[in-house]
């Protein structure tokens, strides 16, 4: 079943079983009582979305939860039975005792769902997992693009112009026009333009102050006509107007 066939709780599940077992196998320990719950209130009320007890019983909720969510959820409780099982968690943990299986539970569920969802991207795509059913149903296609981060805004601007040639891309590639670059030659970098003959020594020097180096001329040193203008007169040589 892929990822984005998922319409019920039960389908849910069969996808969290499956990365139970090889969460458990990753951990080496054997796959534990887990139950998926839809119990809000007991979410509310202890605030948590998944518990595990001394007897290596899970108990994770489910309801209305983007599915790489639930399996990070479900990983961090498989964490905490291998460390019921090693003795590094127990009934009777000091506040410190606590804090730290919570932190070794967080960072290996972080790095755990990272190497799951390089094998299973869809986890963190799905056509129901990311938005509620019915919002899902109400709108046009819509796709989610992961490498695209909303902290980066050149990225999403470089992905917005390549958007917008992509129809005509083969034509491009046809008349022999210089394929798009995913990073224009300004990039995100400061640009200096300037007429001044010593503006290299300025820009070396305000460098240097700063304690950096390295600037890249992407022009000409002197502002000239282009390879398309011309440069022959039209006009022929007369008296009074030698050429």
């Amino acid at each position: 079943m892929r990822i984005d066939e998922i319409k019920t709780p039960k389908d849910t599940i069969k996808n969290a079983k499956i990365f139970a077992r090889w969460a458990c196998k990753r951990l080496g320990i054997d796959l534990p009582p887990i139950k998926f719950s839809a119990d809000k209130d007991r979410v509310i009320k202890n605030h948590t979305f998944g518990t595990t007890w001394s007897s290596g019983e899970i108990w994770v909720y489910i309801d209305n939860r983007n599915l790489a969510d639930i399996l990070r959820t479900l990983c961090h409780e498989l964490i905490h039975v291998r460390q019921f099982n090693r003795g590094t968690a127990h009934t009777s943990m000091s506040k410190k005792e606590n804090l730290e299986i919570e932190d070794e539970a967080n960072a290996l569920a972080g790095r755990m769902m990272r190497e799951y969802g390089k094998k299973n991207p869809e986890i963190f795509e799905g056509k129901h997992g990311s938005l509620q059913p019915d919002v899902a149903a109400a709108l046009p296609a819509t796709y989610a693009i992961p490498e695209l981060k909303n902290q980066d805004p050149y990225l999403q601007y470089r992905f917005g112009v390549a958007l917008a040639g992509a129809k005509g891309a083969k034509r491009r590639e046809e008349d022999g026009v210089k394929p798009f670059n995913p990073e224009s030659v300004w990039g995100e970098n400061e640009i200096v333009v300037s007429f001044d003959p010593h503006i290299e020594e300025y820009i070396d020097d305000a460098l240097n102050q700063m304690g950096l180096k390295g600037k890249r001329l992407i022009s000409t040193k002197h502002s000239e006509e282009t390879r398309d203008v011309g440069t022959k007169s039209p006009i022929t040589g007369f008296k009074g107007y030698p050429r």
